[in-house]
Formats: structure tokens, sequence, C-alpha cells
């Protein structure tokens, strides 16, 4: 959970939409406990923001475990390890129902606008040559790890293009979102369904270009843009990690990313170990929240997150953040 909250602070639009919810849980169609569970998420940004000492997340806890009931399982009296992603989804999620509860339209989701990645699919069976079109939206891609694959491009671009025995895949996105965020494939074996820890050596950049994977009709949305950021004609705000102002004229996607907070895990197996967050700062050097312990790092030091030995810190969800101009 701390892992995850941290890299979440990095992103002042998720905590200006917590902090515009309505704490009126006597509204129509709400969802009691995702509304309490982002009332507790937004309780937690603000001491963020306000202490340089570490904050008790114990309401945040409660919240989480009467929504996600799986949270609160233990074994041998111990509370069970539980996944990274699957709290950072979970939040997430209900972050979207809560928000849907009061929103002026029934489809106005700002989780979407933030986080949704909107894949379009283009499937044919092998056996018979039938094609399908399949549109679907995410907030968190979900890319196995491969054998032979070692850069992170690489495994996003086996991700979209592999299929399965019985029909050929060719995915592309079809929308991009302020923060793109990924997970790596570590915990799971795909081949033998099984639930794994795997230390693939899976190097990643501080920058991602995201162009190559996306549909024509994104890279028609990307164009302008890009072409401004190539003449070099950019202003101050080209980079913008950190400022985020709703005033400020809705500024255009590159299809560039930047990197800004990575989850890694440390242990033997994915149910024993230790999760820990790398966050940049707005002066370039990075925090690792590890507990209630900090500590600084470079970018070099970012770069050696990509696994290779079970004693090591292997990067397991990744946060970029777009570049607009």
């Amino acid at each position: 959970m701390n892992s995850t909250i941290q890299c979440m602070n990095r992103v002042p639009e998720l905590k200006a939409a917590l902090t515009s919810y309505s704490h009126n849980a006597k509204r129509d169609g709400i969802d009691v406990m995702s509304h309490n569970l982002s009332v507790a998420a937004n309780h937690i940004f603000s001491e963020l923001d306000k202490n340089t000492e570490a904050v008790s997340p114990s309401k945040l806890l409660e919240m989480m475990r009467a929504k996600y009931p799986t949270f609160a399982e233990q074994e041998n009296n111990v509370y069970r390890q539980q996944d990274a992603e699957e709290c950072w989804s979970g939040l997430l999620n209900a972050f979207s129902e809560a928000f849907a509860s009061e929103a002026s339209e029934p489809t106005t989701d700002q989780m979407k606008e933030i986080f949704g990645i909107e894949l379009v699919s283009r499937s044919k069976c092998a056996e018979n040559g039938a094609g399908r079109l399949k549109t679907q939206s995410v907030k968190l891609l979900r890319c196995p790890i491969t054998d032979g694959m070692n850069h992170l491009d690489e495994v996003l671009e086996h991700t979209l293009r592999t299929g399965d025995s019985m029909y050929e895949k060719d995915s592309e996105i079809n929308e991009l979102p302020r923060y793109f965020t990924i997970q790596l494939g570590r915990m799971w074996d795909e081949m033998q369904n099984r639930l794994t820890k795997k230390f693939d050596k899976v190097s990643h950049p501080l920058q991602l270009d995201l162009y190559g994977h996306c549909s024509d009709e994104m890279k028609l949305k990307l164009q302008a843009a890009r072409e401004v950021a190539e003449s070099g004609a950019l202003g101050s705000s080209y980079m913008d990690i950190d400022q985020f102002d709703s005033t400020v004229p809705k500024k255009q996607l590159t299809g560039i990313y930047n990197l800004v907070a990575v989850v890694t895990h440390k242990g033997p197996t994915a149910n024993l170990g230790h999760y820990v967050a790398w966050v940049k700062q707005a002066n370039e050097t990075w925090i690792q929240f590890s507990d209630d312990m900090t500590s600084t790092h470079e970018d070099s030091e970012i770069l050696e997150l990509s696994g290779g030995a079970d004693d090591q810190h292997v990067a397991y969800i990744y946060l970029y953040k777009a570049q607009l101009i």
C-alpha cells in the first residue's frame, strides 16, 4: 500500500480530483464503500503533503479491506502479502465508481482521462481467416515477460502484437492518457498458468516514445505536437512534470512519456518480499520510499532496477507521465 500511495502521490491531477470530490455520502447511486475509500485516500494524500514524518494509513487500510476483503486475508494469524498491482487497480476502480456517482453525465470518468488507455485490437482466426475488431479501455497495461525480451519496448510490442493458438492479434493504442502505467508480468507464469516470481532482466528507459505503438488515428492527433517538439520551439512547460492547474487550457500530447515513479519488488518469491516506491522529484533526483524510511537516488540507479537476481529490487510497475506542449 505504501509503494502504491507514494507513486500515486506523484499525480497532482488525481489529488485534485479527490480534493474536489464531494464528501457527502447521502447521494443517489453512490457506492458507499468506494466513497469511503476515496475520502480516506484524499485524507492520506493531504496528510502526506503537509507532513515530513510518517503518516498512519489506518483508515485507508480499513476502507480498503472493507471494499476488497482479499486484503484482510490471514494465514497463521498473519496478514498475507498482497500484490501491489491489485492494490493499485483496486484504488483506481474505487475512485472511478465514486466519481461516477456525482458525474454530470453517466459516461464521465476522470480516471479515464488521467490513466485510461484505449486499445483497438484486430484479430484474425488462424483456421478460417475470419476477422474481428475489439476496443477496450484499461487504466494499466499488463505486459507478460517472454523469453528473449530484454527491453520494455520489446515487451510492449510483444504484448500488443501477440495472439493465441486460435487468433492472430494486432493491437494498437487508440487513445493515450496523461499517465501511462505498465505492469511487468513478474508474478505470473503465462505458460504454466501459476503464481511465480520472474527475475528476467528487462531494461527500461527514462523516456518512452509510444508513437510507434499507436493507431493511425492516434498518430494523426499527435503529429502537430510532435512537429513542434522536434522543431525545438518549446516553452518552459514542455516537461511539465510537477504542476497541474485546471484553469490552464488543455495541452497537446506528443506520445512521449517521462518516467516519474516505479514500484519494485525485492524477494525470492511472489508471496515473500518487500515492495518499494521510487518517485522522481522536481529537482530531478529520486526518493525511495521503503515503509517509513526514505533515501535519495539518481537516474542511473533507477535504470539499474531492471532485474537479474533475487536479491535485487526489480521493477514491477512503471508510471510514465506525458510530455505535453
